[in-house]
């Protein structure tokens, strides 16, 4: 008798558990018919994207999601997605407008006919981030800000900042503001026109204008190579706030590991450090990179995202 009434139990268990399962799924669907027995049949109404590395925003009641390749979709019921966007067409680029005008600065250095990217363009990893302190050229605060990605080959990179103040853009170019791969002396890539030396970045700029010391020679390898092993390549940005307010970027992918970098909150550019150094735990600073918090020294890791949990008071 015990063994019965434990499979009766078992079997109640179940059945209480089933109920709201099935209520969920009838909630997310479409129903159109029943089958013979006068059973309810569902066919959800599912319409696909493809959109590699997304970044996700909801504005209102639509979810919107930005990706690799200049894709970018939207749902109001994360089932049903429409595709707005036109990839790497340009002049008329859905997102950018003309495309190859508009990210000129960035493709000097990566991302467009070059190298890996040879015969076309290599946008990747953007992270759509509305900063409500952002300054406007009209005085009013607030903006989206597309941190997108232009490569090359898989450390020869750069992340630019593209703002509109519509999600479905246009995005207008401001500013490119991290680069990797740069080489001490003169380089080329194969299937590559760029000058790789370290001076055709944006660091030349943030010396000269004493914001960040000089050259430092940890960022090159035997023979002046660009060094992968402590250094990102410069893709998959993540923007994210600080119980205290502040406006973190991290960044980074394969190799060298993960960087953070604060940034300012009025135009989202990085605030360098300036100087190297290291951390109360003994972290590497880099002067113009940031602070490593993971990964380097030929690991592999990329795409990183961070979250605050207010329960345990720790950044995952």
């Amino acid at each position: 008798m015990k063994l019965i009434y434990r499979k009766r139990f078992w079997l109640v268990l179940i059945i209480i558990i089933m109920i709201p399962l099935t209520y969920l799924s009838i909630e997310n669907t479409n129903v159109t018919k029943t089958d013979k027995e006068g059973q309810i049949a569902m066919n959800p109404n599912f319409k696909e994207v493809s959109v590699h590395d997304p970044s996700i925003y909801k504005e209102g009641d639509t979810y919107y999601v930005f990706g690799t390749h200049v894709e970018a979709a939207k749902s109001k019921d994360l089932m049903s997605w429409e595709r707005f966007t036109n990839g790497y067409s340009t002049p008329e680029n859905a997102l950018y407008g003309d495309l190859s005008k508009n990210l000129a600065e960035s493709f000097k250095w990566a991302g467009e006919n070059d190298a890996d990217s040879y015969g076309g363009f290599a946008v990747w990893a953007p992270e759509i981030f509305y900063n409500k302190d952002y300054l406007n050229e009209d005085g009013s605060n607030g903006a989206y800000m597309m941190y997108y990605s232009a490569s090359s080959t898989y450390i020869r990179s750069a992340i630019g900042i593209a703002v509109s103040q519509d999600i479905e853009g246009p995005y207008e170019y401001k500013d490119t503001v991290i680069y990797s791969g740069f080489t001490k002396e003169e380089s080329y890539d194969e299937n590559s026109e760029v000058n790789k030396k370290w001076d055709n970045t944006n660091i030349a700029q943030l010396i000269a204008d004493g914001i960040v010391d000089e050259v430092s020679p940890r960022w090159f390898g035997a023979g002046g190579t660009y060094n992968n092993t402590l250094f990102p390549n410069a893709i998959d940005a993540n923007l994210f706030y600080d119980t205290d307010g502040k406006l973190w970027m991290t960044y980074g992918s394969w190799s060298g590991g993960i960087f953070i970098l604060e940034l300012d909150k009025s135009n989202g550019l990085p605030i360098y450090p300036g100087k190297d150094g290291k951390t109360e735990d003994g972290r590497m600073v880099d002067r113009y990179f940031g602070t490593k918090i993971a990964g380097g020294f030929t690991k592999s890791g990329e795409g990183p995202y961070v979250i605050y949990d207010e329960e345990t008071e720790y950044y995952y």
